[in-house]
């Protein structure tokens, strides 16, 4: 149980989440019920300090299911632990990350470019490295912080898909042609 594997923890790190559902676990799930539940045992534990991880752009009124569901699962945090901080990241890459690998992927398509919406121009991205979050994690959120928490570190510069894509494309040694 959730209770068993926490019991001995000051801090608990809530990482669990899916973007995308499978037939066993539907959004609800994952991002509502799980948080909700790991709450409840950190409450019944005594826990100082949880910190939830969501999702930057996470609302009620969000376009995706994904979003609503992420909001649905702060507030389900909330509701049990009040003091909770949520931390809510822009996209965030790193070894083996499915940020970059995902472009790199593309480039195996036969259309040897990469399709893209007004030519990656139009889509900003703030992406942080993963080690920037493991350590401000940790060192921004002492145990000693009381009260409820909303964190949304990204990287200062906004970054067009274009550019992501041509530094990727420097970093693997191919060439990258955007259409």
């Amino acid at each position: 149980s959730v209770v068993k594997c926490i019991k001995y923890s000051d801090i608990v790190i809530n990482l669990i989440g899916r973007d995308y559902e499978t037939r066993h676990f539907k959004f609800p799930d994952v991002l509502v019920k799980a948080p909700e539940t790991i709450a409840e045992a950190c409450k019944e534990v005594g826990i100082k300090r949880l910190i939830h991880f969501s999702a930057l752009n996470a609302s009620k009124d969000a376009p995706s299911t994904f979003l609503r569901c992420k909001a649905e699962g702060e507030e389900a945090v909330r509701s049990v632990f009040p003091d909770a901080t949520i931390m809510k990241p822009s996209d965030i890459f790193g070894k083996e990350d499915r940020f970059f690998n995902y472009y790199a992927s593309l480039r195996m398509l036969p259309l040897g470019w990469f399709p893209m919406q007004e030519r990656g121009t139009c889509t900003h991205k703030q992406p942080v490295y993963v080690s920037v979050w493991q350590d401000n994690t940790v060192t921004y959120q002492p145990i000693h912080i009381i009260g409820a928490l909303h964190w949304w570190p990204m990287h200062p510069a906004h970054h067009c898909h274009t550019t992501c894509l041509s530094d990727l494309a420097v970093l693997c040694n191919y060439t990258c042609v955007i259409a």
